[in-house]
């Protein structure tokens, strides 16, 4: 969570780690402990000073903003709105969520800028407009990651994946049949869940694997159980498992995720892929969204959420608020698809393919073929996008590695002993830090030799991390590798400030892209989660 920022500046601009990347990509950078969020962010004084200065009503401020309509031919498509309107859903009390206006770049430049404004920091409304960038900051992918695909001309970017007929196929809600007569049982419990709106039935496409899934709402009890356990193996493994090392740990959390997920998937569109071993054909470019579709099952309204307009600090403060239609923020890259895997991702009804369609599908990846980088000494990376069984084997393997060189021992947080303890588990990360991508190699060439045994790769991976060229290149070679084979994104779209007109990004990379804001996707599914349980302990009994 984001904390009281005491720098003298406005606020501080975003430094990022690069050599954090590693596993932060495609893993959250903290577990949101279980504190029962403040129903209400901003107070209503701070409300209707904003509303009063611009002349609205408080009414007026809680709006929803219309994503405007993208004319010609574009390289990001955006057909369908993000925001919910009025009638999509009940009214409850609100939490909102604090999300980027722009990408990371360009809010650096706009802070760097109002950092040297003379502003009053006590007004009410700049002071609203600061927590809520403040508090958006943690919702960006680490290194601005993925911003460049957005920025990638050639790719052609919709909210789904298009069929022969133009039509986009994207997450969406699966629809009951007509039937007559009692029901019972799961179907009796998930057609009351929908038609209340605690939860619904969704239909995820997976475009990296080639697969969709039928995903249906946890029950509240299980949710408990789930979130509860993380930190009874996350105390497991000794308190020095935070800090840097959260980051090591959330291979434990990833795995433990995705096993949550599969207890909660209805169907599959292939007919011989057992759910049970669905962790073997998965792609780990597909967590993200199998995350997110997962979390709409369970906010089947969207979450309310706030931005700040950044255009002009001197000019506008206004902080927009709207309720966020999630099953409209995956973003596929068409482009980048076969006119065979697009015929395959059309199919998304249960049990229609087979194995055969699934080999032809990751085949067909031009980008992932082939793929390869050699190092200035002529050491040769082959790469390969995991699944998420190769994933969990080979980050599993490293942190038992290195936690089986500390002592396991719960100790005092403050103690010298913990300290110490603490040091040492940082040397032995640092020392090893290419094995956080050894998932990511496929096999190593050396002069005219192979390695493909993975206990050899992890060892070349150790003794490569003492060079700081290679491992410069080495980390370089496979953020571009990972960020170029992505071709499925969550993110919000930029948007135009309802009260000064004015769009977010005055300056677009090029005349035909809208851009769009990737976002940390399982750092904000916790957080989702979290204020779900938050929910469960305001009930009165």
């Amino acid at each position: 969570m984001i904390t009281e920022n005491n720098d003298p500046d406005l606020i501080t601009n975003i430094k990022l780690d690069e050599e954090s990347i590693a596993t932060n990509i495609i893993e959250p950078t903290e577990i949101v402990p279980l504190v029962v969020p403040k129903l209400e962010e901003v107070s209503e004084t701070n409300v209707i000073s904003q509303s009063e200065k611009h002349g609205l009503t408080v009414e007026e401020t809680v709006i929803v903003i219309e994503e405007e309509k993208v004319k010609g031919t574009n390289t990001i498509q955006s057909e369908q709105p993000f925001t919910l309107t009025d009638s999509d859903h009940k009214p409850v009390h609100k939490y909102y969520f604090s999300l980027p206006s722009v990408n990371l770049k360009d809010l650096n430049a706009k802070l760097s800028k109002f950092n040297n404004l003379e502003i009053d920091q006590n007004d009410p409304s700049i002071k609203n407009w600061k927590s809520t960038v403040e508090n958006s900051v943690e919702f960006y992918t680490v290194g601005n990651m993925y911003q460049d695909r957005f920025n990638d001309t050639s790719s052609h970017f919709k909210q789904g994946v298009e069929d022969t007929n133009q039509k986009l196929n994207s997450i969406s809600s699966f629809k009951f049949k007509k039937m007559d007569g009692e029901i019972k049982g799961e179907l009796a419990l998930l057609k009351v869940s929908t038609f209340l709106g605690l939860g619904d039935i969704i239909n995820v496409p997976l475009p990296h694997s080639g697969l969709w899934v039928t995903l249906k709402p946890p029950a509240e009890k299980d949710l408990i159980d789930f979130y509860n356990s993380l930190f009874r193996d996350k105390i497991s493994l000794g308190r020095t498992t935070s800090g840097l090392t959260l980051s090591n740990f959330s291979v434990y959390i990833n795995d433990r995720l995705v096993d949550f997920i599969i207890k909660h998937i209805h169907s599959v569109n292939f007919s011989d892929i057992n759910k049970e071993e669905l962790k073997k054909y998965i792609l780990i470019h597909d967590l993200p969204i199998l995350a997110w579709g997962f979390a709409c099952t369970m906010y089947p309204s969207g979450f309310s959420f706030q931005r700040s307009c950044i255009n002009d600090l001197e000019k506008c403060s206004y902080v927009a608020k709207a309720d966020i239609n999630m099953t409209k923020l995956l973003w596929i890259d068409n482009s980048s698809l076969t006119a065979s895997q697009k015929l395959i991702l059309s199919e998304y009804r249960p049990n229609k393919l087979t194995i055969e369609n699934y080999h032809k599908f990751k085949a067909e990846h031009s980008k992932v073929v082939s793929t390869y980088f050699t190092t200035k000494n002529g050491i040769k990376f082959h790469l390969r996008v995991p699944t998420i069984a190769e994933y969990s084997s080979d980050g599993l393997a490293w942190i038992n590695k290195i936690n089986s060189n500390i002592e396991y021992v719960v100790m005092d947080e403050s103690s010298r002993e913990a300290e110490e303890k603490e040091e040492m588990l940082t040397q032995y990360v640092k020392s090893s830090l290419l094995r956080q991508y050894n998932h990511f190699i496929d096999y190593i060439e050396l002069d005219e030799n192979t390695i493909n045994d993975r206990e050899t790769i992890n060892s070349l991976l150790e003794a490569l991390s003492a060079d700081d060229d290679v491992r410069t290149d080495f980390l370089y070679n496979v953020n571009k590798f990972i960020n170029d084979t992505t071709i499925g994104i969550i993110g919000i779209p930029e948007y135009d400030c309802p009260v000064c007109k004015t769009k977010q990004n005055t300056e677009p990379v090029n005349e035909k892209l809208v851009n769009v804001i990737p976002m940390d996707v399982i750092n904000l599914f916790f957080q989702l989660i979290t204020l779900r349980i938050a929910r469960i302990l305001e009930r009165e009994i």
